[in-house]
């Protein structure tokens, strides 16, 4: 261990003297050594209270270099006029403190006023604690400094931001986690946002405080009031207890107090009406799909509400009215071209074909069991395929107008495409009408029902009809096979059902969809057609000119129209387990015009007020925001405490200086510089007391050079 000894070159000395030694320090694995040289030079401190200078010793990453040519120690109070890197001049006594455990910020803050060679003149100063206050520097400090926290703001605000603007894209919804994520993320940057508001204001009062300490003599609460102004408490202090003596009118500080509060309150609630402009909404275009239960459409029968036992045994007949019932719903479902693997297209009352107009489907779309608004379209499709062809009348057609005879009255004679003689008796038939006819006993193949379609004559040619009257010269008779496919994909991996055959269309029921547009429920004896005749007034009873392909489109789109209108406006169905669960979609709407005004008019604002900051509080000398420093500043309005009084409060220690003792922050004016223009002067800072007779004080512009 090192030891030093108290010798000097002086022995008049009081103060304790240091050996200035050249040593050589080298450290391994943390122990550390020195060696001292034979040389001993010893510097006469002078009682400077254990102030040294070493210059022999020099340090580059821990190793020891020698000294450069011999530079002469400071004499005691003096400086030591060497230089730095930087031209700044090392002070005897003002170096930074290696080991003062205080953090020493790599830029300069305002408060730290060292001295640089310029500064010197021609007369250094005889004191180690001198300083030089530059205006101007501590200006551009104090702007950096606040434009520093300042910084922070604009980097909250852009986080808010940039958290809105990234969550408001997910158009397809926000799933648990990402909403707890959002929630959490919002309210987070909210709260530090007010943060951020605290620690600037706080900040700006502590830059503006001197200005206002050194306008006038204070008494010493309000004094204390003023210099905790960065204290909300403070501040409502100042705004309710600093009045006019005599007077209902308010001080100036009393105004800017208020003004400073209000604008603080202000800027938290436009802070916190940031939530105000975003909600979280259920989307109108999109679903989250989860696995889960999802609502299928029952195909095993066909009725027009739930049935028990899933159907079993539910009449023919009653299957075939609801079909013709569901059909007449859908009848006016608008038809769009698509292509089956289009997923992507409207859903709920439509119908699709193809470009050839040869085909009709109806797409599957599957809902929430517990929210039917929620729903997906399915890649699952039924397809009806129609072909027809024209048979001749031999007798009829004219619903009974071509005849007197009561027996003829209905009866229908044709010849089939095979030559064939057929007799039927159509009832309820209507001239300018269609009649379509479902056989019941016709095998046209596998899911497949043939339907007769007869357009009976109104005597109307297309020169003689009325506008809203569709003309039919002569009786027409066609016969078509309509065939319903399977369900297509009902076993798609990506919908992931456990139990697929669910899904699928029974051929029973195929074939009453197949015949839907001819079916009424209801048999009529010695035939095996049932009978459906169709206003003049729908697309269902065309014109006389129509073609075996329009009545072709006519069956394949009722078909379609009533699978589609059984599946979206309440049909049976029944809950599935699968892969695509369609959810309410939540995602960020946000209003971005009052977003925007808010998250931009906050920096903006607050950097109108730093430049106010700036200007205001650049006139008066900036201390550090210690309680070390302040306790420093107060120490001549506590000398008469002493050493005692530890535990005195406030009112206790100002009673003895008397209900009138009033000081003030501000530069102890001198005969010897009446008017602050001497450049070689050190003046002094500090509290100064009114009965110390100074009188008028500069109000806060203190003059630019050294003070002590």
């Amino acid at each position: 261990m090192a030891q030093y000894s108290r010798v000097s070159s002086n022995p008049d000395s009081q103060g304790p003297h240091i050996p200035n030694t050249n040593i050589t320090y080298t450290t391994s694995a943390g122990q550390a050594a020195y060696f001292s040289s034979p040389d001993t030079v010893y510097t006469d401190l002078g009682g400077q209270g254990g102030y040294f200078h070493n210059t022999n010793t020099s340090y580059s990453n821990g190793a020891y270099h020698s000294p450069p040519g011999h530079i002469n120690d400071a004499n005691p109070g003096q400086y030591d006029l060497r230089q730095d890197s930087s031209g700044s001049a090392k002070l005897f006594g003002s170096e930074p403190r290696k080991n003062s455990a205080f953090n020493i910020r790599s830029f300069a803050s305002p408060w730290e006023h060292e001295m640089k060679t310029k500064h010197l003149h021609q007369a250094p100063s005889s004191s180690s604690t001198v300083r030089y206050f530059d205006r101007a520097r501590q200006t551009r400090r104090v702007f950096f400094e606040c434009l520093y926290l300042w910084f922070g703001t604009v980097i909250v605000c852009a986080a808010i931001f940039g958290v809105l603007y990234g969550f408001s894209t997910l158009q397809f919804g926000l799933s648990q986690t990402q909403k707890y994520t959002y929630n959490a993320l919002v309210t987070g940057l909210s709260i530090l946002l007010g943060l951020a508001f605290a620690a600037q204001f706080k900040q700006y009062a502590e830059m503006m405080r001197w200005r206002f300490l050194s306008a006038r003599y204070r008494k010493l609460s309000h004094f204390e009031d003023v210099l905790d102004c960065d204290s909300y408490r403070s501040t409502l202090r100042i705004i309710f207890t600093h009045r006019r003596p005599g007077s209902w009118l308010p001080t100036k500080e009393q105004v800017i107090a208020g003004l400073w509060f209000l604008v603080f309150v202000i800027f938290n609630v436009f802070a916190a009406l940031i939530g105000l402009t975003y909600s979280i909404d259920v989307s109108d275009d999109y679903v989250h799909l989860v696995p889960g239960n999802t609502s299928v459409a029952n195909l095993k029968y066909i009725s027009s509400n739930e049935q028990p036992d899933n159907g079993n045994n539910y009449p023919t007949q009653y299957q075939m009215a609801a079909a013709n019932l569901w059909g007449h719903i859908g009848a006016n479902f608008p038809a769009y071209y698509s292509t089956y693997d289009d997923i992507w297209s409207q859903t709920g009352g439509i119908v699709f074909m193809n470009e050839a107009e040869d085909q009709y489907w109806n797409r599957f779309v599957d809902t929430n069991p517990n929210n039917q608004a929620a729903n997906v379209v399915s890649v699952r499709t039924v397809t009806s395929t129609a072909v027809c062809e024209e048979y001749t009348i031999t007798y009829g057609g004219y619903a009974g107008f071509n005849t007197n005879d009561s027996s003829l009255v209905d009866a229908l004679q044709y010849t089939d495409s095979q030559g064939n003689q057929h007799l039927e008796y159509i009832t309820g038939a209507a001239t300018g009408s269609t009649t379509w006819m479902g056989n019941t006993m016709y095998d046209c193949g596998p899911r497949c029902t043939q339907i007769l379609a007869l357009q009976s004559a109104n005597n109307y040619t297309y020169d003689t009809a009325p506008e809203e009257v569709a003309p039919v010269p002569k009786p027409r008779l066609w016969a078509c096979n309509n065939t319903v496919s399977q369900v297509a994909n009902y076993d798609y991996a990506w919908e992931g059902f456990k139990d697929p055959d669910l899904l699928t269309l029974p051929d029973l029921q195929a074939c009453i969809l197949a015949g839907a547009i001819g079916w009424s429920g209801v048999t009529t004896t010695g035939t095996d057609l049932e009978f459906v005749t169709y206003a003049g007034d729908t697309d269902y009873s065309p014109a006389g000119n129509t073609t075996a392909a329009g009545i072709a489109s006519l069956i394949m789109k009722f078909t379609a129209g009533t699978l589609s209108a059984a599946d979206s406006f309440g049909g049976p169905r029944l809950n599935i387990t699968g892969l695509r669960s369609p959810n309410p979609a939540l995602v960020v709407n946000v209003k971005w015009v009052d977003a925007g005004a808010i998250l931009a008019g906050i920096p903006t604002v607050q950097f109108l007020m730093l430049i106010g900051v700036v200007w205001f509080s650049g006139k008066a000398m900036i201390l550090e925001p210690s309680y070390l420093k302040i306790a420093h500043l107060l120490r001549p309005a506590l000398t008469h405490v002493g050493e005692g009084g530890s535990l005195l409060s406030a009112q206790e220690i100002a009673e003895p200086l008397g209900p009138n003792f009033k000081m003030a922050y501000g530069v102890k004016p001198d005969p010897s510089d009446p008017v602050y223009s001497n450049k070689n002067f050190v003046r002094q800072v500090g509290i100064i007391p009114e009965h110390d007779g100074y009188g008028k004080l500069t109000h806060g512009n203190m003059p630019t050079g050294r003070y002590d």
